[in-house]
């Protein structure tokens, strides 16, 4: 009688938390299959919502301002597609180290939509653009690296492409960052360390897309976002030594690349939900006025050329701002239209 009674008891201790579990399980399968097909149910470790943070995709690095970065020889998935990298942590082929030649070698420096997150390298607008401009003879490699704020891009840069003898530069922007804060000294990248990483109860929710979900829309709606690039954004009063700012990164780059004969790109990139019309047109004259003033220096409004509308019905799942294939198709046909126009058009 005792044991029956013990076995009640305990079923009803268990019975909410167990039917908690079972939908959220439910919904788990729902949402991966609604998604991403059967293989989404049946693929766990290639479609999961880890941030990058979380990843295996990452490691420590001893540069105080990068802190880390991508690791080398990496061949997984991340957010749902195949990601590898190379010899020297990029998503790119390998790099030919060599001298300046008669033709242009372009290198992208962005971050996670140049690297393509969450679309297989070949169908991101950087894959593209290699596979458009091969038929030319021109290079295309990648140095984009997720998650990195803009002052990260910028040491990145100098501490990789500079070497690389590029004569072609091409940044992805946002124009809504102009101006905003961006911390130069990032906190120590702990999740890089197993032990911290297994012991943060985060690391096993991330592993879900129904959190991940809820988490979005509810970030959604309190306006927080939900990548590095937007940790700072809209505290106007952050100042002192350890901020920076996009309206003084790209000055410095513009200046390197016209003393090293370089031709600099800045893409102005669309991102979903993210509109301020009168603050991005007040932008946009500015920089349109300033680039006027170098030579080899040119900005492409992807985000006003674009005919597809970027919002959150084309990015690559419900709740992650970075946008699918489609969307990249779109922004690979802008881009190398303004390459081919300023670099095949006018010869070698």
């Amino acid at each position: 009688m005792e044991n029956r009674s013990l076995f009640i008891f305990t079923f009803k201790l268990i019975k909410i938390p167990l039917l908690i579990l079972t939908i959220a399980l439910a919904l788990e399968i729902v949402f991966r299959y609604i998604n991403f097909g059967m293989d989404g149910v049946l693929s766990l470790k290639k479609f999961t919502p880890v941030s990058l943070a979380y990843s295996n995709l990452v490691r420590s690095e001893t540069d105080s301002i990068l802190n880390w970065r991508l690791k080398e020889n990496f061949n997984g998935f991340y957010k749902g597609a195949q990601f590898n990298t190379n010899s020297d942590g990029f998503r790119s082929e390998e790099f030919d180290i060599k001298e300046k030649s008669n033709n242009f070698r372009i290198a992208i420096l962005g971050r996670s939509i140049a690297a393509g997150v969450g679309v297989e390298v070949e169908e991101s607008w950087v894959g593209r653009l290699r596979r458009s401009l091969k038929v030319d003879a021109i290079p295309v490699y990648n140095f984009s690296v997720p998650g990195y704020n803009f002052f990260q891009v910028e040491q990145n840069f100098y501490k990789n492409i500079s070497k690389f003898n590029a004569n072609v530069l091409v940044v992805p922007i946002y124009l809504m960052e102009w101006d905003f804060p961006i911390l130069k000294k990032n906190p120590p990248f702990l999740h890089s360390y197993l032990a911290m990483r297994y012991l943060d109860v985060n690391f096993y929710f991330e592993h879900f897309y129904i959190y991940f979900a809820l988490r979005s829309y509810v970030q959604n709606q309190t306006a927080k976002f939900l990548s590095t690039d937007w940790e700072t954004l809209g505290k106007d009063s952050i100042s002192g030594p350890n901020i920076t700012k996009v309206s003084r990164v790209l000055p410095r780059l513009t200046k390197w690349a016209n003393e090293n004969e370089c031709k600099i790109f800045f893409v102005v990139i669309p991102r979903p939900g993210l509109e301020h019309g009168e603050y991005k047109k007040q932008v946009r004259s500015f920089l349109n006025d300033w680039i006027s003033q170098f030579e080899n220096t040119y900005i492409i409004n992807a985000d006003i050329e674009m005919r597809l509308k970027y919002d959150f019905s084309n990015t690559i799942y419900y709740g992650d701002p970075h946008p699918n294939r489609v969307i990249h198709e779109e922004l690979s046909k802008i881009i190398l239209k303004h390459l081919q126009r300023e670099l095949v058009g006018r010869g070698h």
